[in-house]
């Protein structure tokens, strides 16, 4: 099984997604950014590596705690962990890899073509960014 990790990058009420390449498995879905565990490495090591190859973005903070883990099966291919993280970071992400890219707010996310994984953590996801948006209008 492929294990993999997955950011929740949440902006000022706001979610980070990509999107896919038209030439990809599930084209044009959105997804959080993250990607597959290296052998030896940790899941921050994983995620740091996979944000900067994705997005552009060196400088992370993660929780230490996954936000979902879980099964996600794919059909004819094997089927992969997922470990969905609360991610920050203070740089401005920008597509690496020709993949769409944008934020989110809650309504616009829960309209939006997901990939599998991000739909089976689709409520972590809205918990944390309803928490952004409650904090956000608290802090106005």
């Amino acid at each position: 099984m492929v294990e993999v990790v997955s950011a929740v990058i949440v902006r000022r009420g706001r979610i980070l997604l990509t999107q896919r390449r038209p030439e990809q498995d599930y084209p044009l879905r959105w997804e959080s950014p993250g990607g597959k565990v290296e052998a030896g490495e940790t899941h921050f090591e994983a995620m740091r590596r996979e944000l900067r190859e994705e997005i552009n973005v060196e400088g992370i903070a993660m929780g230490s705690v996954s936000l979902w883990s879980g099964e996600v099966e794919r059909p004819g291919k094997e089927s992969v962990f997922v470990h969905v993280y609360a991610v920050e970071t203070w740089h401005s992400p920008k597509p690496a890899e020709g993949q769409g890219i944008g934020w989110f707010g809650v309504s616009e996310f829960v309209a939006l073509d997901l990939m599998p994984a991000n739909l089976a953590a689709r409520d972590a996801t809205l918990r944390l960014l309803l928490r952004s948006t409650e904090s956000r209008a608290v802090a106005v």
